[in-house]
């Protein structure tokens, strides 16, 4: 029969012959599909020849085995569909092939970049090589352009807030400093945000041009995190320290994406906390596991730059800059998360400065499970001669027990071996501070700094038991050591013991009227303060108490 040019033939097909079709279509149809999808996705691969061949099959067999073409047209549009859809998957299967090649090749050279970062000590803070104050033209360019703004949060976790800051200075003074014409504006910002009045030196405040006078100025592009050490500008103290550092440390350990940091100021700290003689003590152990933490994470690169900002003769402008206003703990807010990560961090540092059977003799109060309940071992040894010890004081304020002799006779109650003076000083080594605090089993301890040394207590739950360490204390200062300290040792602070000043010892009472630590206008802060700095009468009775409780938690 003639055939128009252009146009499928025609051909009169039986109902029957038309159902046959129509199952043969189906079943064609689905085979062709499955077969593409084996090739693509068993297989791995797929080629053109096959895909050419497999069409063309089908086509010659619904050609030659049931001779109707009423179809056809139906058969070729879903088969040539079939063909395209393998084809477009082929083709998303090689973009991604080579997608993880470059995946994999940018993660070899990140990690590479990463090894190279972790083999090397942490950097020196405040460091200017490559880096120079800016002239006073650039600074009063950058002064009348640079808009200043506060948002956020922009990231929350671990019990933190993060703002974010736009062209804001810091020097080592109490305040965040932005452009004086800017005032109402800024001002307006921190309100809605209900900043206007956080505690100082979180707190912004305005200046000219005139105020910077002879200052050095560094404006630092790209992206800045702000962590202060809360009036450290001059001094060591290692919980102030750890205000910054410790933050700075949650941060890099939150569990959200990590930001590519430029720069880090460590705002109101000293540069006497990282002198370059001492790399071994308190303060560049800490600031080795934290740089090392924020490595490894992918936080800083080898052109991250570190500031202490102490000087009121420096300034440092940041275009962008995350600030948490929180204060007062060691690790940011403490969160469970946030000292979970530095429990495994530092455990990690010190199998790394440190012989393995030095660790295994440091492991304390380890757990056995016996026929006739739990037993509480000790190197080998009932719990019966647990190891109880007392912290003397020798830099600062000492804080001397008045009655040492007779809180060491009350101590010899409660163990079979001798009782134990600790002291960790400035000169002391991290690894020294880390064998110290985890070689005790109940620690009477005056109030103070040194107490900051309790992050260093290797405690694993089900593993190794938390030791007990009790303040003894006039009147309750604060509970910033509680705080740090609870999730790594049982800590219980003791009040009521005795300083020798009569007259302070009669301001004292209305102290202890109190039901929290809290200040106020009959226990201010100048009879706290010269209560702090005593020496203590100790109350025998208060202490056995407290020893009495810390004991049997040893022994449970």
């Amino acid at each position: 029969m003639p055939v128009r040019a252009g146009a499928f033939p025609q051909i009169t097909c039986s109902s029957a012959q038309k159902s046959r079709e129509t199952d043969s279509y189906s079943t064609l149809s689905v085979s062709v599909l499955l077969y593409s999808g084996w090739m693509f996705y068993v297989r791995g691969h797929t080629s053109i020849t096959q895909l050419l061949a497999v069409f063309l099959a089908v086509f010659a067999v619904c050609l030659y085995e049931w001779k109707c073409t009423v179809l056809i047209r139906k058969r070729y549009r879903v088969l040539m569909l079939t063909f395209a859809m393998h084809v477009f998957f082929s083709l998303i299967r090689t973009f991604r092939g080579h997608a993880i090649a470059l995946k994999v090749h940018l993660t070899k050279q990140t990690l590479e970049q990463v090894q190279q970062l972790l083999s090397k000590p942490a950097p020196e803070i405040n460091s200017f090589i490559g880096i120079n104050p800016v002239s006073s033209t650039a600074f009063n360019l950058w002064y009348s352009s640079a808009d200043p703004g506060v948002y956020g949060p922009v990231r929350q976790a671990a019990e933190l807030s993060w703002y974010k800051y736009h062209n804001v200075c810091v020097t080592g003074d109490d305040h965040i400093r932005y452009r004086a014409k800017d005032f109402n504006r800024f001002t307006g910002m921190l309100k809605r945000l209900s900043l206007s009045k956080v505690t100082a030196p979180y707190r912004s405040s305005p200046f000219t041009l005139h105020e910077v006078g002879n200052s050095s100025v560094y404006i630092l592009r790209g992206q800045t995190i702000i962590v202060q050490c809360w009036r450290a500008n001059g001094g060591t103290n290692p919980a102030h320290f750890m205000f910054a550092f410790g933050k700075l440390y949650a941060l890099l350990n939150d569990g959200l994406e990590h930001y590519a940091i430029d720069s880090v100021v460590f705002f109101q700290c000293g540069k006497h906390y990282l002198h370059a003689t001492n790399r071994s003590g308190f303060f560049w152990s800490i600031w080795h596991i934290v740089y090392l933490s924020g490595a490894s994470r992918g936080w800083f690169s080898n052109s991250t730059r570190f500031y202490f900002s102490s000087s009121l003769d420096i300034m440092f402008c940041m275009s962008d800059a995350l600030m948490d206003h929180s204060t007062g703990l060691s690790f940011g807010n403490n969160s469970g998360m946030t000292v979970k990560a530095w429990k495994t961090d530092l455990m990690q540092f010190f199998h790394s400065n440190n012989d393995s059977k030095i660790l295994s003799n440091l492991l304390p109060t380890l757990v056995k499970h016996t026929s006739t309940g739990r037993v509480t071992q000790i190197h080998g040894k009932h719990a019966d001669c647990l190891r109880m010890a007392i912290f003397l004081r020798q830099e600062g304020k000492r804080r001397a027990f008045a009655n040492l002799n007779e809180v060491i006779k009350l101590m010899e109650e409660y163990t079979c071996r001798p009782v134990e003076f600790f002291n960790i000083s400035s000169t002391s080594t991290g690894v020294e501070a880390i064998q110290t605090m985890n070689d005790f089993d109940v620690l009477v301890t005056p109030h103070g700094s040194h107490l900051t040394n309790g992050i260093f207590i290797l405690t694993r739950d089900g593993v190794i038991k938390k030791p007990s360490i009790i303040e003894v204390v006039a009147t309750c200062y604060n509970e910033d050591f509680l705080k740090n300290l609870r999730t790594f040792a049982n800590y219980r602070i003791t009040a009521g013991h005795d300083v020798q000043d009569a007259r302070l010892q009669n301001l004292l009472i209305a102290c202890e009227q109190r039901k929290n630590c809290e200040q106020n206008d009959v226990c201010n802060n100048t009879i706290l303060s010269q209560a702090k700095g005593s020496d203590l009468l100790v109350n025998i009775t208060i202490l056995r108490h407290a020893l009495e409780e810390a004991v049997a938690i040893q022994k449970n």
